[in-house]
């Protein structure tokens, strides 16, 4: 039985999901994020490959690819600073 803080019976219904990531590697680049939808994927038509490529470890190669992507969708460019 959960618990809260006051050491009383939490009521609800709980899930859990665990996976062995030596099995099932998580690819941080291809996983979409709040941020990469808000930001980016939100303002292009189609399919973004790999969307949290250009915001993680964000370095000048990766804005610039970044800027490659949106003039190829034809959208004025975004101005990201290094650590976001």
């Amino acid at each position: 039985m959960w618990k809260t803080r006051a050491d009383s019976a939490a009521a609800g219904h709980f899930s859990v999901s665990v996976i062995d990531e030596s099995k099932v590697p998580a690819d941080e680049n291809n996983e979409g994020t709040i941020l990469t939808n808000m930001l980016f994927t939100s303002d292009l038509k189609g399919y973004v490959e790999q969307p949290n490529y250009y915001f993680t470890d964000i370095t000048a190669g990766k804005l610039k690819d970044l800027d490659l992507v949106y003039a190829d969708s034809r959208l004025p460019q975004v101005r990201l600073e290094a650590g976001i």
